[in-house]
């Protein structure tokens, strides 16, 4: 109990980003930059009881969506989905929030860490069916208790298809390489030996395993991947 009570009257305590999250009503857009760049840690900091700063803002009474704009810009799309000592992200939070505002976190944070994947994908079918699925979190019929299901499922099919999307662009590059390089191959000679069949596992496998949960997968750095590689392929 006093480790708690200790933990409770300390937990902010060299934590300028949480305090100016958990002072939120006061706290301008200033105050949040100025603490963001107090801070030491390179990386998106937990308190006691593992919350970042998204957690604190999430369970404000009145939600600000000027600050959150603020903390979205600055962390990377991986941090909405750090999971405190209850497991749970703050999406989870947001969903409990009786704020008439909180659909509008939701909508934010979903354009940030989901829209902001499909922009660079090549086909409108899986474009229309993460969208259809977004539709059904943010539709205000459905209850509230539905929304965190909905978000999980909408979460496993951009994960299914960012490694669709990787894998497609890895074998395509790779194509087009043996294309540049080879002079006697025709175009299905260099595709049957561009060397996927022996690159494209290795590369994947150093981004993700069976293991690897689906929102570590939409990360911001599976997305520069994705960029990157399609750009190469533009270029060739």
């Amino acid at each position: 109990r006093c480790n708690l009570m200790e933990a409770l009257c300390d937990r902010y305590a060299g934590l300028p980003v949480h305090q100016a999250c958990y002072g939120s009503s006061h706290t301008t857009v200033d105050d949040l930059t100025a603490a963001i760049r107090q801070d030491s840690s390179t990386e998106c900091s937990t308190d006691f009881f593992l919350m970042t700063p998204f957690h604190v803002l999430a369970t404000s009474a009145k939600l600000r969506t000027d600050l959150l704009q603020v903390l979205l810009d600055h962390y990377p799309a991986e941090a909405v989905w750090m999971q405190d000592k209850c497991r749970e992200d703050m999406m989870a939070y947001i969903f409990r929030n009786k704020s008439p505002d909180a659909m509008i976190f939701v909508e934010m944070v979903l354009e940030r860490t989901v829209l902001g994947v499909l922009n660079g994908w090549g086909l409108e079918s899986w474009r229309s069916d993460i969208c259809s699925q977004l539709d059904s979190i943010t539709r205000s019929q459905w209850r509230e208790r539905w929304r965190p299901d909905f978000l999980h499922g909408v979460i496993a099919s951009l994960a299914r298809y960012t490694k669709l999307e990787m894998t497609s662009l890895l074998d395509l590059a790779l194509w087009k390489w043996r294309l540049d390089s080879s002079v006697q191959m025709d175009r299905e000679e260099c595709l049957a030996l561009s060397g996927a069949e022996l690159v494209i596992p290795n590369v994947t496998s150093f981004l993700w395993d069976e293991s690897t949960p689906p929102k570590s997968i939409i990360s911001d750095r599976s997305n520069r991947l994705v960029g990157t590689v399609g750009e190469s392929v533009k270029n060739r």
